[in-house]
């Protein structure tokens, strides 16, 4: 859980500029939405589950996005991993996916 919720806190960083980059063209200033495929995340961001044992040493710098959320900055949503877009990209591709993305074996 420790590497996810890091993860997030990066991913909010990084949304936070996108979100100021699309406020400066659009006027606009909506919630950003970051898709999480781990649920023990978005509750610990969400402070729906207090620390436990395995939690409370994660840095203090990470619970950024728990301000993000506090500011409605960012919003999360749960998403399943098999529709986890992103997941193609740091992931072991399998069935139809190669497909999609033209892969295919190479035997010697």
């Amino acid at each position: 859980m420790e590497a996810e919720y890091m993860a997030l806190s990066a991913a909010s960083q990084e949304a936070l500029w996108w979100r100021g980059f699309r406020a400066e063209l659009l006027g606009r200033k909506e919630p950003i939405t970051i898709y999480c495929d781990n649920r023990s995340t978005i509750c610990l961001a969400e402070k729906e589950i207090g620390y436990s044992p395995r939690s409370k040493h994660i840095d203090v710098r990470h619970h950024f996005v728990r301000e993000q959320l506090e500011n409605h900055t960012i919003e999360l949503k749960y998403i399943c991993s098999g529709n986890q877009k992103a997941d193609a990209l740091t992931k072991p591709v399998h069935g139809q996916l190669k497909t999609v993305f033209g892969i295919s074996e190479i035997h010697s």
